[in-house]
């Protein structure tokens, strides 16, 4: 309440809006009741004192709770249609069976336990061993099968029972009423369960993989306070591409709205430890206490020329961003990558873009490849990628005064980023790819990838194992030494669960797989993976995002300028001068700048240095992809100091002995005290939404059918359907274009 008065109360969510609130609460003071006193006399009062403005209220409100649920914030799909969409069917189906408003209100709340229990407390109970039950133990979940049929887990654990508990008691419900559609209405039920249990193994995949890169970051933890210096050797490197950027302008006007063309966007995150001591003193000693303190570096880096993300655009971006990391940290030996499972990241073709990078680079080397299991949640590179969009609006709004700015190319896009010093902690590429040289490369990969996939298409875990003459090149192979590789490395299908399937590479196309590779494979059968084989070859036809990107518009009132800052547009980006008298690409030096006075006393405003030249294939890069510009990590900021006292407000009256100290009177600190009474005295309930509930013992009795007993790798992704590959579609070619045809 202030700095003399301190009161904890729990974290209460509450359920209605302030508005439904504060009118129950002015109804309740409003209904007049009989009161009999100690002298047995009768009278009339309000049931509760009142009621205060609504203002007040408001504010009392917003202290003792939180506030509600966002109702209308994006959810993942995965728990939209496995969870959301079904427990809002069976509630509905409830309001249409229930014989009475006791049985429902009765059913509604259990539904609400249950999906509870499955959204926030199932993680916690998937990781239990030990105890035989059958939706325990992430290992049981994801082993694969080998085709035991035998339920021996029989094992009971309420908390995981009662979504099925509650299920059948509104199956009961239904059975009962003896209303029209009751076959209809117990088949939605089944699915309902059905959907619930493909959630759980959802779950389980999720709580696996963010247990692998806490492990991860746990490791790199301690050997940082093993080493006990700031020369680390390991770190993380988090990749993922950011949601295409659209031009933006000031003053758009609505014809101007249509026919975007997206700027290819895509973000990295290092995290590393670094040593640290701090002095303290306990019982008049002075201690010093070892901590590792947690880094987090970013690179934004922007694609130039054409926008096409595909698994050769990815690893390029990697190993663009590993060169300068280098540079930046040459003590740094290797990284664990972690990326999502989109295609160009979880594809064949990545990993082996990946194993040349390293073979060919004799700086930092890339040890593993973790992927996070799909819709796991958002991370720290999407909270930066907002971060970046906010810059960048930001910077239109600030830049120069009633001109119209706009960000409408690759090249406009870095320029805004890097702005006024950019985003701390973050640095700026404007990168450039050579695409013919890349398909030159795909085309050497091409036999080993279509073998590779026809064993798996999908893996969680891939580990690269070093091999002669790796980070030995002081140059990047040519493509007669590519031809002649020869490497290993494994792969799991999720991390730390099982033995790993070993592949033994040697181009041009000899790949050996393992025994136990049909771990690998997740109800696809052999003749879907050659289908899907064939599917995955990539691409020759890279032409047409380069066609497009001639045709991309200008920034920042007809040339790219931020201050200080020039970036000069590539030559395939400017068009023809002549064409059009609007445009003048006469480029300006810092001193011509009439903005310069603004900005020449700003250190933070850096401009782009060179990485290679303009023109060229930047001999340090195996992909060839080619830097334009960019810009330097500067000062490195750590983490806020948690334990860093914030500066608190000082009541009226307040001195250093508190001698005038009085206590807070007023409605927020009266209604905070009487809370905090409530809830010591236990006069009022509280539950912890995370942990088990006492409903739960309701389906103590209830009796599981053997067969719904999961089997183990019951938890491993499901087969999602027939795929159908160009030899199915072959044969339906020519009436295809004969309807095509017709229109």
């Amino acid at each position: 309440l202030d700095h003399a008065e301190s009161v904890e109360l729990p974290n209460f969510i509450r359920r209605k809006s302030r508005k439904h609130i504060y009118e129950e609460y002015v109804r309740k003071c409003t209904e007049i009741v009989e009161r009999t006193d100690a002298n047995g006399e009768t009278s009339r009062e309000p049931l509760i004192p009142g009621p205060v403005g609504y203002q007040t209220f408001y504010n009392v409100l917003n202290v003792i709770t939180s506030s509600e649920e966002k109702l209308f914030t994006a959810v993942d799909y995965v728990t939209g249609l496995l969870i959301n969409d079904q427990f809002e069917l069976l509630q509905r189906m409830l309001e249409d069976f229930s014989p009475d408003k006791i049985t429902e209100k009765k059913l509604s709340k259990q539904l609400e336990l249950s999906k509870n229990m499955l959204k926030h407390q199932y993680h916690e109970h998937v990781v239990k061993k030990g105890d035989n039950v059958c939706t325990h133990d992430i290992s049981y979940a994801l082993l694969p099968n080998r085709n035991d049929s035998s339920r021996n887990r029989s094992g009971r654990c309420n908390a995981c029972l009662y979504p099925n508990y509650v299920c059948k008691e509104l199956s009961s419900v239904v059975t009962e009423s003896g209303k029209d559609g009751i076959d209809d209405a117990l088949e939605a039920i089944k699915e309902a369960e059905h959907k619930m249990e493909l959630y759980r193994g959802h779950r389980a995949r999720v709580k696996n993989q963010q247990d692998a890169i806490d492990r991860i970051l746990k490791d790199h933890e301690n050997e940082c306070l093993q080493r006990k210096d700031n020369k680390f050797t390991r770190a993380l490197l988090v990749a993922d591409w950011k949601m295409k950027w659209e031009e933006k302008k000031s003053r758009e006007i609505t014809l101007q709205h249509y026919g975007k063309r997206g700027t290819s966007w895509h973000g990295c995150l290092l995290i590393y430890f670094q040593y640290e001591e701090e002095e303290y003193e306990e019982e008049g000693e002075m201690k010093v206490k070892e901590r590792a303190v947690r880094y987090h570096i970013y690179m934004d880096q922007i694609l130039a020329t054409d926008n096409k993300q595909d698994a050769a655009a990815s690893a390029a971006m990697i190993e663009v961003f590993m060169h300068q990391c280098s540079e930046r940290f040459p003590h740094l030996k290797e990284v664990v990558l972690q990326t999502d499972n989109a295609k160009c990241y979880s594809c064949v073709e990545f990993i082996y873009w990946l194993k040349l990078f390293n073979m060919s680079f004799d700086g930092i080397r890339i040890s593993e490849i973790i992927h996070s299991e799909t819709q796991a949640g958002k991370g720290l590179i999407d909270a930066h990628f907002s971060k970046g969009t906010s810059h960048c609006i930001f910077f239109m709004k600030n830049y120069q005064r009633n001109k119209i700015i706009a960000i409408a190319s690759a090249a406009g896009l870095a320029g805004a980023l890097a702005w006024s010093g950019g985003i701390q902690n973050c640095c700026v590429q404007l990168i450039e790819f050579d695409r013919e040289y890349m398909r030159k490369i795909k085309d050497v990969l091409k036999p080993v990838i279509v073998a590779t996939t026809k064993h798996f298409t999908r893996a969680n875990h891939i580990i690269f194992h070093a091999c002669p003459g790796e980070r030995s090149q002081s140059k990047p192979l040519s493509m007669e030494n590519i031809k002649n590789l020869e490497f290993k490395f494994s792969v799991y299908g999720y991390s730390n669960v099982g033995k790993g399937v070993l592949f033994e590479v040697k181009l041009p196309g000899s790949v050996k797989a393992s025994e136990n590779v049909e771990d690998l494979a997740e109800g696809e059968d052999d003749e879907t993976l050659a289908d899907e084989a064939e599917d995955n070859v990539p691409d020759n036809d890279i032409n047409n995002d380069l066609k497009d990107s001639m045709n991309s518009s200008f920034d920042y009132s007809y040339e790219t300028m931020v201050g200080n800052y020039v970036l000069q547009l590539p030559e395939a980006q400017r068009g023809d001068e002549s064409d059009d008298e609007e445009y003048e690409y006469e480029s300006k030096t810092s001193d011509e700048s009439e903005y310069e006075s603004e900005y020449e006393n700003n250190q933070y405003v850096r401009d782009f240095s060179y990485q290679a030249p303009p023109t060229g294939t930047n001999e340090k890069i195996m992909s060839g992809a080619k830097v334009l510009k960019r810009s330097e990590w500067t000062r490195l900021l750590g983490p806020r100091d948690k334990d860093r006292k914030k500066r608190e407000r000082r009541p009226r009256g307040y001195n250093d002995d508190n001698s005038n100290y009085k206590a807070r009177v007023d409605a927020i600190a009266m209604s905070v005290r009487k809370a905090s009474y409530y809830v010591a005295e236990n006069l009022i309930e509280t539950r912890d939404g995370k942990g088990d509930m006492k409903e739960y013992e309701d389906c103590s009795s209830f009796e599981v059918d053997t067969e719904k007993l999961k089997l183990r790798g019951w938890a491993r992704r499901p087969k999602h359907g027939e795929q159908y590959g160009k030899k199915y579609i072959a044969e339906f070619a020519y009436d295809i274009e004969e309807l095509f045809n017709v229109g």
